[in-house]
């Protein structure tokens, strides 16, 4: 079966959350890691959203989530750290 152009969207959008600037997730993910904490921030340092601008409610929510992800992953650690100790 030959692959028609809808189905290379398709393929890249898990991947590329920004197809413009070629901007990925994980490229999102790291700068949030970094220390990033919001949409201008991100859009700054990966140049997502600032082609066609279809992408900025699909790469707010992907930040939002990541920011979530990140927080709740922190306190997870620090419940384990705290039940280490016997302080928790």
């Amino acid at each position: 079966m030959q692959s028609l152009p809808g189905d290379i969207y398709n393929y890249m959008r898990p991947h590329r959350i920004c197809i413009c600037k070629a901007v990925s997730e994980d490229m999102i993910r790291a700068e949030i890691r970094a220390g990033a904490r919001d949409f201008k921030t991100v859009q700054k340092k990966t140049r997502c959203s600032t082609g066609c601008g279809t992408c900025e409610g699909r790469v707010r929510r992907f930040i939002d989530k990541c920011i979530r992800e990140l927080a709740g992953g922190e306190a997870q650690q620090n419940l384990q750290v705290d039940s280490a100790s016997g302080h928790g």
